[in-house]
């Protein structure tokens, strides 16, 4: 009998053995005294009245067939490699005694004995099932090392391609440390937790060391997006490679992750969350009370970092009901499943708004003006709000508002990639016969879908949303990645469009990798201005005769950028975290104490104010002429503009 006939060794699903047929495993036959032990244990098995294969382990080898002769007859063995299967394996499984009753028979690694299958009371009407390992089973970590070992064979291509687009779009941001206002504030911290409502923040500090490091940090983030990548390729799914490579390049060069890298002191928190929310919308998409609960916390503990991934979850399951619409599944079950992923998203935002007041409560603290500022969220609201979101994600795409897509080139790739996927989507549609019921679902759906996305647009204001809050639009290229992948190419025009939609994808991959790397460029040429500005201003200190102890710095008025950012980098402006740091920002004391070594106190707001309205003051001229920086009072006055 063939692997893989009615008496099949291993069942996929549960890893088991079936008692009727027995599998010894022996060292090679060749060995010294290898055949008589094989024989030995045929015998064994013979007398039990079990089919018997031998299988030879090696451990991670490849899949080998070898003949041996028992009682004149041909017999093949098999190799079973407890590697592949999640079992430990690292030496040839060896036979430690057989006798010859039959009554006894073991082999090292722990795998099945004629005495196990005594004890298992197997027999044919019920078919019980054996566990294949037994009381010499390899350690847990061993089998946990196994286990990712397989996964990360098994997912191999969205992994390198991840880790590949990776460090093409952010790997200068990796080796340098790059400052913008916040990231100079935030060198040692995560920046606000409770008091902005990501009370999750606080339980990262185990994770994640509160000192911003961009190569650990980086790659970090890095790395759990590819394992986020992996959990969306099974969640879509995308079964082929091109996709699983497209979408990997899509996520990892998305605007939204580069600025993100501009606050790199959060961005490992970020990365968390997004492979958070990836399980969650693979967890909620099982079946199993388990699974749903499992779905739950990973969402909420997602929304405790950072409240806007509740866009790319909503997307998300949107997706999944289109693909098991467009598979033909019946309408009242994907309608079922739909209401309950409503439900699911409702209940995650509760259940987070809750631990929030919570934390408040127990840490004493109110909530911030930074986040009640932009809160928007009111039932009368939601009407205009939800048409708000409908125009953001239709300007994200003809407008490029919020840096998503920068270009005009750009632009026109994503003109062209939504043409070939409402091709698709009409053919897939059209390709079988639906009922009413599946027809009006679909349209549903593919109608919530821009809205799911930018669901964002339902709780804050326009003027607190920006760059980073929208990574959830990847979502409508793992939406067209759902559709190319499904497709068959049963037609010319199928055919044309199917081509045309990876190259559009990776075009825009290219694009947003240059986009990232111009941004790490302004950020870089920004920290140099800052820095050489503070330089030469504390070397002016230092050498003026009034410099004692006690004096302050004020550095007033707006800082004048070189005409070149606006004219090759404008699109910084509007690219949130990648503006960089100027000599004007908030925090230009930490930057002054910890990057240029100087530490000198400031002038408070308050006096700042009183200093700009003296007749001296408008007397001098802007930097950085000779007298825009003077000694008045007790401070050195910097005249950045009038």
């Amino acid at each position: 009998m063939r692997p893989g006939g009615s008496g099949r060794l291993f069942r996929r699903e549960r890893e088991m053995v079936r008692v009727r047929k027995i599998c010894f495993l022996a060292n090679d036959i060749s060995l010294p005294g290898g055949l008589d032990r094989v024989n030995a244990a045929l015998a064994c098995a013979l007398a039990e009245n079990c089919e018997v294969w031998i299988g030879s382990l090696i451990s991670g080898g490849k899949s080998w067939q070898r003949e041996i002769l028992f009682s004149g007859k041909v017999r093949k063995t098999v190799e079973f490699c407890m590697y592949r299967k999640g079992y430990a394996a690292f030496e040839p499984a060896r036979i430690e005694h057989c006798s010859a009753e039959g009554d006894f028979f073991r082999v090292s690694q722990g795998f099945l004995s004629i005495d196990a299958v005594r004890k298992s009371g197997y027999n044919d009407e019920n078919e019980r099932m054996c566990p294949l390992m037994t009381e010499n089973s390899p350690l847990l970590f061993q089998r946990v090392l196994l286990w990712l070992g397989r996964k990360a064979r098994e997912n191999r291509v969205p992994l390198c391609a991840a880790l590949i687009f990776g460090f093409l779009a952010h790997g200068f941001a990796f080796a340098n440390k790059l400052v913008n206002h916040d990231e100079a504030n935030a060198l040692f911290s995560k920046g606000g937790s409770v008091v902005l409502g990501r009370w999750g923040l606080c339980f990262m500090d185990n994770l994640f060391p509160n000192v911003s490091m961009p190569w650990i940090y980086g790659i970090v983030t890095i790395c759990l997006l590819a394992v986020a990548v992996c959990v969306l390729a099974r969640v879509l799914p995308l079964k082929s490679r091109w996709a699983q490579v497209l979408a990997a390049g899509l996520v990892v060069a998305f605007p939204s992750l580069t600025g993100t890298f501009g606050y790199m002191f959060m961005s490992t928190s970020h990365g968390l969350a997004f492979l958070l929310t990836a399980l969650a919308a693979w967890f909620v998409t099982r079946r199993g009370t388990w699974f749903h609960l499992a779905a739950l916390g990973c969402l909420v503990f997602a929304l405790g970092i950072y409240q806007a991934f509740i866009g790319l979850c909503a997307g998300l399951l949107v997706i999944v009901v289109i693909r098991r619409l467009l598979e033909g599944e019946d309408g009242k079950a994907v309608l079922r499943d739909g209401l309950g992923y409503i439900l699911f998203l409702a209940l995650s935002l509760g259940l987070y708004y809750g631990i929030a007041r919570l934390a408040l409560a127990l840490t004493h603290q109110e909530m911030a003006n930074y986040a009640t500022d932009g809160m928007a969220f009111s039932p009368l609201a939601l009407p205009a709000n939800a048409l708000l979101a409908y125009r953001a994600f239709l300007s994200l795409f003809t407008d490029g508002t919020y840096c998503l897509v920068p270009t005009e080139f750009s632009r026109v790739l994503h003109g062209l990639l939504w043409l070939c996927a409402g091709i698709l989507l009409i053919v897939r549609v059209r390709a079988k016969k639906r009922n009413t019921l599946n027809l009006v679902l679909l349209i549903a759906a593919l109608v919530l879908f821009p809205l799911a996305v930018c669901c964002i647009f339902l709780f804050i204001a326009p003027a607190s949303i920006h760059t980073i809050v929208l990574y959830s639009v990847v979502d409508a290229y793992l939406l067209m990645l759902m559709l190319a992948d499904s497709c068959p190419p049963v037609s010319r025009l199928r055919r044309a469009v199917l081509n045309a939609l990876p190259v559009l994808c990776a075009l825009i991959v290219t694009v947003n990798i240059y986009i990232a790397n111009e941004s790490y460029l302004t950020l870089h040429l920004r920290y140099e201005n800052a820095y050489a500005f503070y330089t030469s201003l504390i070397a002016d200190i230092k050498a003026s005769p009034e410099f004692t102890q006690g004096s302050k710095l004020a550095v007033i008025g707006s800082w004048q950028d070189p005409a070149f950012y606006e004219e090759h980098l404008g699109f910084t402006n509007t690219l949130t975290g990648v503006t960089g740091f100027k000599p004007d920002s908030y925090s230009k004391a930490r930057f002054l104490e910890q990057y240029v070594g100087f530490a000198i106190p400031f002038a408070t707001q308050a006096e700042e104010v009183e200093i700009a309205a003296t007749q001296e003051f408008a007397e001098m001229p802007v930097y950085p002429y000779y007298g825009s920086m003077k000694k008045i009072g007790d401070t050195f006055v910097v005249k950045l503009s009038d």
